[in-house]
């Protein structure tokens, strides 16, 4: 695969505290973190003034089939929202409507519900002041987390990509892109293992863009849960951005997670909420 040009990470570090400052960095970073599979062939992203439109042809999947930043107007929402569905469906994949508080009109999910869309999931974005982390995390005797320096390493440890089928799937575009964007230790996307005892139990991946540091892809093994490794394993990403210069981390927080990462410092921005249809064509 020859990925096109990949977008560049750089950007003025973000450091305004303030609640809209952090809501607005927080929707760019998200935006971004999905808009940079551009860089992949199986994957396109188109751009306007309405939306922006994530598509995977032929790939169903929650992440890269996206419909993000809608600027529709009241009156001509019903007639977008259903020409932005069958787009997708005659690419064979639904779309995955991510609102967010600036999309407009201010009652975009109902104008989405009216058109057989169903509100699926609700996830805190939340933001903490990286010169501020609560670092008093404890983990198990035997637990160590190593940043991941290679594709062969990404695919044996890590407990996400690992455990992805081959063929097009969600499995093969994640790892294409974190291959498109390399494993030095200055590119705009990092990964780390957690190990236990000699046994991969954990990972996470932190995206700098837009001038903060997003971790994404936290996981733990069932296993390895309650013990803090999530928590340490998230810790360590952010504390490695903080010494490249960073003051903002941000994340989409899960139900299991939040609690921990409310320990660590972070606090809630706003909700993203994801519609998608109902029935066969829904979900993916």
């Amino acid at each position: 695969m020859k990925p096109q040009k990949k977008r560049s990470a750089a950007a003025r570090v973000f450091s305004d505290f303030s609640n809209p400052a952090l809501a607005r960095v927080s929707e760019d970073h998200f935006f971004e973190s999905l808009t940079c599979f551009s860089i992949l062939p199986d994957v396109q992203v188109h751009e306007s003034e309405e939306m922006i439109r994530v598509v995977s042809p032929g790939i169903p999947n929650w992440l890269t089939n996206a419909v993000l930043r809608c600027r529709l107007s009241p009156q001509n929402a019903h007639t977008a929202i259903a020409d932005t569905n069958e787009y997708f469906y005659s690419k064979g994949v639904a779309p995955h409507w991510r609102l967010c508080p600036s999309d407009s009109p201010s009652d975009l999910g109902m104008h989405l519900a009216r058109q057989g869309l169903a509100l699926v999931e609700e996830e805190p974005a939340m933001a903490v002041d990286l010169e501020r982390l609560n670092q008093d995390t404890r983990t198990p005797a035997g637990f160590m987390i190593e940043r991941v320096s290679d594709v062969a390493t990404l695919r044996e440890k890590n407990i996400i990509t690992s455990k992805l089928g081959a063929g097009r799937s969600l499995g093969t575009l994640l790892l294409d892109l974190f291959t498109a964007y390399g494993f030095k230790s200055d590119s705009g996307w990092q990964h780390y293992i957690g190990i236990l005892n000699g046994k991969p139990v954990s990972c996470s991946s932190l995206f700098y863009a837009t001038g903060v540091a997003g971790i994404y892809m936290v996981a733990t093994l069932p296993e390895a849960r309650r013990k803090g490794i999530g928590s340490a394993i998230t810790m360590r990403a952010l504390l490695d951005a903080r010494k490249r210069g960073y003051r903002v981390g941000l994340l989409q927080s899960s139900q299991m997670g939040y609690e921990a990462y409310r320990r660590l410092g972070f606090k809630t921005c706003f909700m993203i909420k994801t519609y998608v249809a109902a029935g066969p064509t829904g979900g993916s």
